[in-house]
């Protein structure tokens, strides 16, 4: 229902009080291509529905519309579309977009359909997606929608490097799952950022299967080639041979930029920061 709404006190008429308007007869046309109410493309302006001529502020605030600003608002140092206004560090270098991202991610959790419908078949049960918190959760939340068969979402906390030190690994692999009672089982899909020393990935699954998990499986955004790593994941996105440190898409700089929708480097292969 189209509400005229008058200011300075003055009581508003609904349309089931009064004769249908000129307004809304006017918004009640097809939508307009330039207008983004309507589906369209936005233009500088106000964000009214179509009319022959261009309402002037005044106007609209006779009836209640307040006129939208549309800065326009260059890019800086940005190799993606998505990223407007956020400035990539002069050390980062551009590994993978954010549309060559959601390409391999789309491709990947597409590619884990047979095995999840192997699982269910086997157990009566969906599988267990588990993600390790907080690197894993976007690339977590693209390859769940991407997988075309059904899986439950869980989730796990896990520590193998220093919060505030690019490439400082802790002591010991700290491990925490949310609800241990719903392992024993269930086939379990790990699902983490990067494979890098494997340290990780290598305490989990061996935590899962000591709790009766009946598989354990994993996929990962990035896994890092490593001739002494302890862990292979069954899946991954992308590959690199490389000793740089990455950030974006859940990768974080010093626990920053973490929520960059691509994937970058840090450093370089001699000077890795």
């Amino acid at each position: 229902m189209l509400r005229r709404v008058h200011w300075r006190g003055r009581p508003a008429h609904s349309s089931r009080s009064r004769p249908f308007s000129n307004l809304a007869a006017r918004t009640a046309r097809p939508p307009h291509p330039a207008n983004p109410i309507h589906g369209g493309h936005q233009k500088p302006g106000l964000a009214l529905p179509h009319h022959r001529g261009r309402l002037s502020a005044a106007s609209s605030r006779s009836v209640g519309l307040i006129p939208l600003q549309s800065p326009r608002i260059p890019l800086k140092n940005a190799h993606d579309s998505r990223i407007s206004c956020r400035q990539i560090p002069d050390h980062w270098t551009p590994f993978a977009s954010a549309a060559e991202v959601r390409r391999q991610v789309n491709q990947l959790g597409l590619s884990l359909g047979p095995w999840a419908e192997a699982a269910r078949a086997q157990s009566g049960r969906q599988p267990l997606a588990l993600c390790v918190l907080r690197g894993g959760v976007f690339f977590f939340s693209d390859l769940l929608l991407a997988c075309p068969v059904t899986v439950e979402p869980a989730f796990c906390r896990c520590r193998s490097y220093e919060a505030h030190l690019n490439g400082v690994a802790a002591r010991n692999v700290e491990v925490s799952l949310d609800a241990p009672e719903s392992i024993p089982g269930r086939h379990v899909l790990v699902v983490d950022d990067i494979c890098d020393s494997g340290r990780t990935l290598e305490a989990l699954t061996r935590r899962l299967k000591e709790l009766g998990a009946a598989e354990v499986e994993t996929a990962v955004c990035v896994h890092r080639i490593r001739e002494d790593s302890l862990f292979q994941p069954r899946w991954s996105a992308f590959r690199h041979e490389g000793p740089e440190w990455f950030a974006g898409y859940g990768m974080e700089d010093a626990n920053h930029c973490m929520n960059f929708p691509g994937l970058y480097l840090l450093g370089t292969p001699e000077n890795p920061v």
